[in-house]
């Protein structure tokens, strides 16, 4: 927002017939007055914008009024914040009562905060951001009390597998055939986890979760993209199991024709997924979705991969639809749900992979 702007709270009153936010800029003689139809009655005590922090989310499917979650982190059983659609911020039907209302005002607060130019015949958030907005808000003295080292960051892939993704300036795609409706498995609460590696670091994988993937509406091109992250992850595998066997064969550990067996079994692409597969949990339920999603295709198809585990189920499926895609042209929604399946698979890859 321009440093000239002020906002100021205007709360309801004898006065004033409905709360609302006034936007002023002195310098252009710029006024503009946001309706607040949220319930603002009796807020806590000092509430600030500086005491919470916030996330700017897209999702293309929970952005409706009443998609209001609570948000519990690390396995932590205690409340940290509420994820809240811009579409339930600017509806007069109340969804708001209780302690809710008070993360409701700072969101609201801060989203205006977060306009670089006002306009004075736009006076609704809707005016300045679109729809598929969702304000993650997190009270920060209970992320202080449980979490250190907070970063958001650290939580954007596991906001990923719930189907929210990081707020851009166009909205994001729905994906034909893709189920959202299992992602949030609980009525009222989100549980979201800390990832094990640094993978949003690496810039490459970064884009393709944040600025790629989530624009993508066709289930076989987010396939494509999504498996650069395995191909990525192959080659940083390759490099540290090759830097190991030199290694051993320095110290004489292993002899050489070790030394050719270990570095020739390197080079195919289903001893490198396996090597990614023992990385990682395989308790996770986007392993337990791919193996049910992948079964059904495999059986309305009548096809059979030549080897059993997840890591060579894995590895059968991109065969499958790299090499023999017109077999599966029948079958493009349960096709689509295997792709969907595959895709949060490699955000649970991405999310806990780490080479040591």
């Amino acid at each position: 927002m321009c440093i000239d702007m002020k906002i100021t709270w205007n709360p309801q009153n004898e006065n004033e017939e409905i709360a609302f936010f006034r936007v002023t800029d002195d310098s252009n003689g710029l006024i503009i007055d946001f309706d607040y139809f949220p319930n603002s009655q009796n807020l806590w005590d000092g509430i600030q914008m500086h005491n919470f922090e916030f996330i700017l989310l897209d999702s293309p499917y929970y952005n409706a009024e009443s998609n209001i979650y609570e948000i519990e982190i690390d396995k932590k059983r205690e409340r940290f914040g509420y994820v809240i659609p811009i579409n339930a911020l600017v509806s007069c039907e109340g969804y708001f009562t209780g302690h809710i209302k008070n993360y409701a005002f700072v969101s609201y607060w801060y989203l205006l905060s977060q306009i670089d130019k006002f306009q004075n015949n736009k006076n609704s958030l809707t005016d300045y951001f679109h729809e598929n907005l969702v304000v993650c808000v997190l009270n920060k003295e209970t992320l202080n009390r449980h979490i250190k080292d907070y970063s958001p960051d650290l939580y954007l892939l596991s906001f990923y597998e719930k189907g929210y993704y990081r707020y851009g300036q166009k909205p994001t795609k729905l994906v034909k055939g893709y189920n959202y409706e299992t992602l949030i498995t609980t009525s009222n609460k989100i549980h979201i986890e800390r990832g094990l590696s640094k993978c949003l670091e690496n810039e490459f994988i970064k884009n393709l979760f944040c600025n790629y993937l989530p624009y993508e509406e066709v289930a076989l091109a987010r396939f494509i993209m999504s498996y650069q992250a395995i191909e990525h992850y192959m080659s940083e595998i390759c490099h540290a199991e090759i830097e190991q066997i030199i290694f051993d064969y320095i110290d004489k550990k292993i002899y050489k024709n070790d030394y050719f067996d270990k570095v020739s079994k390197l080079g195919g692409e289903r001893k490198q997924i396996s090597l990614i597969f023992e990385r990682i949990d395989k308790s996770h339920k986007s392993i337990t979705e791919f193996k049910r999603e992948c079964t059904l295709l495999y059986e309305t198809i009548n096809y059979s991969p030549d080897k059993e585990g997840i890591a060579n189920l894995f590895y059968s499926f991109r065969n499958l639809l790299v090499h023999n895609y017109r077999i599966l042209l029948d079958n493009e929604i349960q096709v689509s749900k295997t792709i969907q399946c595959f895709e949060l698979l490699i955000v649970h890859i991405c999310n806990n992979f780490t080479c040591s």
